[in-house]
């Protein structure tokens, strides 16, 4: 979800005459077409959007497909998730093995999808960009999609949820001092514990990618093969990408084998 290399070079010469602006800090968040369509570009040149209150240039959404052109170098999308209809575009490879030409047909119109993307604006047109369209096959997901964009909103906005879950505790101080209202979870925030060094692994490929890695983050083998020159056993590293990849702390960008940091660790 991503910036699209060689492709995305050619996205700017079809969609805008200038040239490619240059890349802001590669920032993922949940949120919806709503939420995109509607945000604030601070400085046109970057390709970067203020959402609750914080930069970002990649978005994880999930909709239904209305409609799919299909032209030879992409596929454009018009895709709603009920706030809003957004455009989705994937550039396509002009050989006959292109991954996006040969999915193309799961993604049809009435069909649900989970995708990352590239926040894109020209000429006034909101655009996402994505390599590929995950088709739902538990609708759970919907839900779930929702619960983290409300959630992701709360926490950035408000400030994270009172430590240890006392909101009974923090009610009853709201009553005594005279709100008859129950007191905001959100409104005390707390210290985020980072247990990242507990696990030696996990810290040293989250460290190698923000070492090393640029905007795309980096391939997979590339970070298999430096941690395994450095002593670290190449199956279990393979297997904590895996599992950092599950767990939300790693995205893919280009393409599956490759990935970055979630956040601002990059």
């Amino acid at each position: 979800m991503n910036s699209q290399g060689d492709d995305q070079a050619g996205f700017y010469q079809n969609d805008q005459a200038s040239q490619k602006a240059p890349k802001a800090k590669s920032r993922l968040m949940s949120m919806t077409m709503k939420q995109f369509l509607e945000s604030n570009q601070p400085n046109p040149e970057e390709e970067a959007f203020v959402i609750n209150n914080h930069t970002v240039t990649q978005g994880a959404f999930l909709g239904q497909v209305l409609s799919v052109e299909n032209s030879s170098t992409s596929l454009i999308f018009q895709i709603d998730d009920g706030t809003a209809t957004a455009r989705v575009r994937i550039w396509v490879e002009h050989d006959v093995t292109s991954y996006a030409k040969n999915r193309s047909v799961e993604w049809g119109p009435g069909v649900y999808v989970s995708f990352f993307g590239d926040l894109k604006a020209y000429s006034g047109m909101r655009t996402i960009v994505t390599t590929k369209l995950t088709k739902l096959t538990d609708f759970n997901e919907i839900s779930y999609h929702f619960l983290d964009v409300i959630h992701t909103h709360l926490l950035l906005t408000r400030g994270a949820p009172i430590a240890n879950g006392d909101v009974a505790a923090a009610n009853s101080k709201a009553v005594d001092q005279g709100n008859v209202y129950a007191a905001n979870p959100y409104q005390q925030p707390v210290p985020v514990v980072d247990d990242s060094n507990d696990d030696p692994l996990r810290k040293a490929i989250c460290d190698y990618i923000s070492e090393h890695g640029d905007s795309d983050g980096l391939p997979k083998v590339v970070i298999i093969n430096a941690l395994g020159q450095v002593g670290h056993d190449k199956a279990a590293v393979t297997e904590k990408i895996e599992v950092l990849y599950r767990d939300g702390v790693l995205f893919p960008t280009v393409n599956d084998d490759t990935v970055s940091l979630t956040g601002d660790d990059i």
